[in-house]
């Protein structure tokens, strides 16, 4: 279990708990907005959040997670704004680098896949829709889509679903391949060739602040890893090739620093 996760044997409320041991969990994804971000755990209440968070307090998407979680027989859930300490830097770094484990391990991740928290569970469905919404386009959730053997994708106007052999959408009966699987053999033993595939892809994404692009692939670099060193995106026992990148379209000039020049993440 992830060192932090959240009780649903309540009807009304969430506990937050300490992991102790192996067990099932499932995991959320998400984009954070204000609502979230207010309702973070930090150093003053954590104590209060371990007798118990009332359902009602919570943003609507978290809620609906809870509640999902439990329908589907879940006794945790992993909600990152509730179970880790935000305020607590080094509480924070110690879980920032286990995240990429907890979406990996988890039997399910849930991901709130529509553009606002009113509650898309309980909205018309639609055979019509897409996923091309705020969390798709969203650099920080690429390792959570890529990490996560199964997930289930609450859109906008319908459900999804991503596992390691297939995708489904609710409005169809056509099996797809999955959107986001990396196979285990290739993190394994290291393809870099996948790596830098994603690379590409993740420069397409959306981050609020230029020097975020590292920092929201760093999940995927951690499993990517296999005790290889990483230097600004680029990997030490590929640095010939790392080195060989190029920008796509026009130059943009960034006013934060985000990585030294050599880097693609420049």
């Amino acid at each position: 279990l992830p060192t932090r996760v959240l009780e649903l044997s309540s009807t009304d409320r969430l506990i937050l708990r300490n992991g102790r041991g192996r067990g099932i969990y499932c995991a959320y994804s998400g984009v954070a907005g204000g609502s979230e971000r207010l309702t973070h755990t930090t150093t003053s209440n954590i104590m209060a959040r371990m007798h118990g968070i009332p359902l009602e307090t919570l943003p609507t998407s978290w809620r609906d997670a809870a509640l999902l979680a439990r329908r589907l027989g879940f006794r945790y859930i992993w909600i990152e704004g509730l179970c880790v300490i935000h305020d607590d830097e080094q509480s924070w770094r110690e879980e920032f680098v286990k995240i990429s484990d907890y979406y990996r391990k988890a039997t399910l991740v849930i991901a709130s896949a529509h553009s606002d928290s009113s509650g898309a569970l309980q909205r018309k469905r639609s055979t019509d829709s897409t996923l091309l919404t705020a969390w798709a386009k969203r650099g920080w959730t690429i390792g959570e889509r890529y990490l996560a053997s199964r997930m289930l994708i609450i859109g906008n106007d319908q459900i999804y679903w991503n596992c390691n052999q297939s995708f489904w959408s609710e409005g169809s009966t056509v099996c797809l391949p999955p959107l986001w699987r990396i196979p285990g053999s290739a993190v394994r033993g290291g393809d870099r060739s996948i790596w830098y595939n994603l690379v590409e892809y993740h420069t397409s994404t959306e981050v609020t602040f230029q020097s975020d692009r590292l920092v929201s692939l760093s999940s995927l670099a951690i499993a990517f890893a296999s005790g290889n060193r990483y230097w600004a995106g680029i990997w030490q026992d590929d640095l010939h090739v790392g080195l060989l990148w190029r920008r796509a379209g026009s130059d943009i000039a960034f006013s934060d620093y985000a990585a030294p020049s050599w880097s693609w993440a420049s």
